[in-house]
């Protein structure tokens, strides 16, 4: 098990649906998110969400896919 954190740039089509999958975490630190699409394609891809109460995705513990 690797127990490496990577930070990559901007992902865009098909390549960003790979990296998704490819993820065990998706992390997105912010003070204020009015949706957050991101959070909705990581979910999608199975991908758990960790993010701040900045964003209005409190159902991600409720339903066990992130913090």
């Amino acid at each position: 098990m690797s127990k490496e954190i990577k930070t990559i740039g901007s992902q865009f089509g098909e390549d960003k649906i790979k990296t998704y999958h490819r993820a065990d975490l998706f992390v997105l630190p912010t003070y204020s998110e009015n949706f957050g699409i991101l959070l909705a394609e990581a979910l999608a891809c199975g991908v758990p969400v960790i993010t701040t109460k900045g964003t209005p995705w409190e159902d991600l513990s409720i339903y066990g896919a992130g913090w």
